[in-house]
Parts: structure tokens; C-alpha cells; sequence
């Protein structure tokens, strides 16, 4: 994942060994207050997100991606 000052977006990238599958994403913030939620099938080995910065509260946000084969979790600011 991806979270730079200059950018105004949120990239996340993730690769696996193989089809990734169902896929649960959700981030939360500081609170632990669901934000954003979406759930659906990558049928790559790949997965790519863009999010906008603006959709979200300014602050400490999680970022939790789970699947099959992993469950990651990353905390990132927006400023």
C-alpha cells in the first residue's frame, strides 16, 4: 500500500502465487468506525486499488485486505 503527502490517492497493490478469489476490503479510523467496505472476486493473481484521500477523514485509517491466502492489515495518515 502506498500513502504518500503529494499524492491524492490511496494505491494498493497486491500480488499472489496464485487467483486471489474472494476479496474483503475494508478501512476504518482512528475510532475504529467502518469507513469503507467492499467485497468482491479477483480472478488475477494480481489485485489494484485506487482510492480517493477525500473520501475519507483526515486522521490514522486501517486498511485491512483479506482473502484466501492472506489477511494484511496497514495503518496509513491522511493529512
Amino acid at each position: 500500500m502506498e500513502c504518500t503527502r503529494a499524492s491524492g490517492l490511496i494505491q494498493l497493490s497486491i500480488l499472489n502465487h496464485r487467483r486471489i478469489g474472494k476479496v474483503h476490503i475494508e478501512v476504518r479510523d482512528a475510532k475504529g468506525a467502518l469507513v469503507y467496505v467492499e467485497e468482491g472476486k479477483a480472478m488475477a493473481e494480481e489485485l489494484v486499488r485506487r482510492f480517493d484521500k477525500g473520501l475519507f477523514p483526515k486522521g490514522t485509517a486501517t486498511l485491512s485486505v483479506k482473502a484466501r491466502d492472506f489477511d494484511i492489515t496497514q495503518s496509513f495518515t491522511i493529512q
